[in-house]
């Protein structure tokens, strides 16, 4: 999935459509963006147990990478990183390991903390982001913008006030999945002001399809892709019924080939072998509406079908 916190288009790529339309499409693009960016901790707690954060990462900008690249190669508008200038080289792998860091430290911290916690301190990114605007960049903050950091710090002490001694006595882990998640946030900033300055040599879809490639290459040797194995057991198979059937048959030799398919997992799974993070228990006719487990694993007719 991009970004939720980095735009794909820039203002200057909407075309020439009225303000108010694209002011409108902007609002649109920035809620989704919210609405996934909410959602993102929630999924991750649900994955981290049978995944760990490299595989998790990887698989996002994986995916993400192919997505973008396609769309970018439907548009013509692939990068070429060998053009940039020598004295611009290195902040694209500094971009790279930064979002690669910030990724999987958010992994790591959701696990230790909460989605509420680490969305919480995961907004601290953005302060450090127009503090480095300050330095680097050497910005200028609006009344606007130092009342807005203040409410963020305000916010941070007041969520915080009651969890500081738990953090550093009984629940220390949840203190390392804080500071993670801190550290996550400095590496997003340090990935954000590299890609505010490489955003004047392309628009922000190319950017971000050069970091999702990078950090996927990154983590390539770290993930694990077995951890994405689905497997299935199944009692037998009988399509006799079906309208669109061609009376194809395996017999379930009172259970024994479900048997058989379970035991087939244990050769490549289990053991000093990765743990296997699915199952699926397929039933034998699923071109019934709400076909239910077949009982019984020795239960055999005489036709044994």
């Amino acid at each position: 999935m991009q970004d939720a916190r980095a735009p794909l288009f820039q203002a200057g790529h909407l075309g020439s459509a009225p303000l108010p339309h694209r002011n409108q499409l902007a609002l649109s693009f920035a809620l989704l963006a919210a609405l996934f960016w909410g959602l993102l901790p929630l999924a991750l707690q649900m994955v981290v147990p049978v995944m760990d954060p490299y595989t998790i990462t990887w698989c996002r900008f994986l995916v993400a990478g192919l997505f973008v690249g396609l769309f970018l190669m439907h548009r013509s508008s692939l990068p070429r990183p060998w053009q940039l200038s020598a004295n611009l080289r290195w902040l694209l792998p500094a971009a790279m390991v930064g979002l690669t860091l910030n990724y999987t430290l958010f992994v790591v911290g959701v696990h230790l903390t909460s989605p509420a916690t680490a969305q919480v301190v995961i907004q601290t990114a953005n302060l450090f982001v127009l503090l480095g605007g300050l330095i680097v960049f050497h910005e200028r903050f609006s009344p606007l913008q130092w009342l807005g950091a203040i409410v963020l710090l305000g916010g941070l002490l007041l969520f915080f006030n009651r969890r500081l001694p738990l953090m550093f006595g009984s629940a220390r882990e949840l203190g390392v999945g804080v500071v993670l998640l801190i550290i996550g946030s400095l590496t997003w900033a340090c990935y954000g002001l590299a890609q505010k300055r490489l955003l004047r040599e392309w628009n922000s879809a190319q950017v971000l399809w050069l970091l999702y490639v990078g950090g996927a290459l990154l983590l390539t040797p770290l993930a694990h892709p077995s951890q994405l194995t689905i497997a299935g057991i199944w009692k037998g198979f009988d399509d006799y019924n079906a309208s669109w059937g061609n009376n194809r048959v395996i017999a379930q030799q009172c259970g024994q080939v479900l048997l058989n398919t379970a035991a087939e997992i244990s050769t490549y799974f289990g053991g000093t072998n990765p743990q296997l993070p699915y199952l699926q228990v397929v039933t034998w006719n699923d071109y019934e509406e709400g076909s239910a487990i077949e009982r019984g694993l020795g239960k055999c007719d005489a036709t044994n079908r």
